[in-house]
């Protein structure tokens, strides 16, 4: 065990697991996300160094020092959506997932995200054995320097598929999940600096359809579940809509806003949709991300039936700037 990995795991313990984000009180059943926008930051707490740069026409995060931003999520099932940066040579980033106990009993998975691979590993520390790390797996992936790189980890029981730019690059099982937990963004101590930004959780195992509008209710979960561009030049967007039931859409019509940069366009989307079916809808609107990343906000809005979980009718996306040809 290095030197550095053993410094941010105890850091990690003292400062965050004694018992304040590792309780059941701060279990979120919504979808949240985090631009790092704007402050104070909401659910979060660190134990890193710490500053926010310039990203187009907001702000990224960015740690330092060894360590994690921690958000406060008692996390078991899950999707989690980021982008990360680093510089070469100066910066290995550290997702841990499922983090909790209290001192000197702690364990968490942790994502290390080298520049040629992303390890998976299993961290238990208690005071008899002290600190143990079992690597799950290991996938080369090619994570450049100094771009942003769009990364999605879902978690579903002890199954884990993390993704890089929509690619899955890593599929792994643990035969022994570990408990519910908190999900930090951090650092390697020791190894320079790296950058998050626009961060979204989807509590709930990937693919599961959420509580139903219960007995005595009309309505349906109608959920915006991803944007993307067919290219980065010149492309089209284009926005996913799932119908999460319990009602079938049939002739209806829904109103969807699409937001890029903060302008506004307003969509007609016809739904014909069962439950469980997904529509992948194309906006019409052109995109080119040449001059930088695009901020993209996705809402949809549905007239005459009522919607049991209104939090996931928006979605936030950010287009990555296109490579120089």
């Amino acid at each position: 065990m290095s030197k550095s990995i053993f410094s941010i795991v105890s850091a990690f313990a003292v400062v965050v697991l004694g018992g304040v984000f590792a309780t059941p009180g701060w279990t979120q059943q919504m979808p949240i996300s985090e631009s790092f926008d704007t402050d104070p930051l909401q659910r979060w707490h660190f134990s890193c160094q710490r500053e926010f740069v310039t990203v187009g026409g907001g702000r990224a995060l960015r740690v330092s020092g060894g360590g994690h931003a921690l958000w406060q999520v008692q996390a078991r099932d899950f999707t989690l959506k980021f982008r990360y940066r680093y510089q070469a040579g100066k910066g290995t980033g550290d997702i841990v997932l499922r983090a909790s106990g209290s001192p000197p009993n702690t364990k968490m998975y942790s994502l290390r995200m080298e520049p040629n691979q992303i390890v998976l590993c299993r961290r238990i520390r208690t005071a008899q054995t002290g600190f143990r790390e079992q690597q799950l797996k290991a996938a080369p992936v090619n994570l450049a320097p100094n771009v942003w790189h769009n990364v999605t980890v879902r978690l579903s029981g002890g199954r884990f598929d993390v993704s890089v730019a929509g690619n899955q690059v890593l599929s792994a099982n643990d035969s022994q999940p570990l408990p519910p937990g908190t999900i930090g963004l951090g650092i390697i101590g020791g190894s320079g600096a790296v950058e998050y930004d626009d961060a979204v959780y989807t509590p709930g195992a990937p693919g599961a359809s959420p509580p139903s509008a219960g007995s005595g209710q009309t309505g349906t979960d109608l959920a915006v579940t991803d944007i993307f561009a067919d290219h980065l030049r010149n492309g089209q967007l284009f926005v996913r809509i799932t119908n999460r039931g319990p009602a079938t859409l049939q002739g209806k019509q829904a109103e969807l806003i699409t937001v890029v940069n903060g302008q506004a366009l307003v969509h007609t989307v016809p739904l014909h949709l069962a439950p469980g079916q997904t529509l992948t809808h194309n906006t019409g609107r052109m995109i080119n991300s040449s001059a930088g990343s695009l901020k993209v906000k996705a809402t949809i809005k549905l007239s005459g039936l009522s919607d049991p979980n209104a939090n996931n009718n928006g979605y936030l996306e950010t287009i990555p700037q296109a490579k120089k040809p």
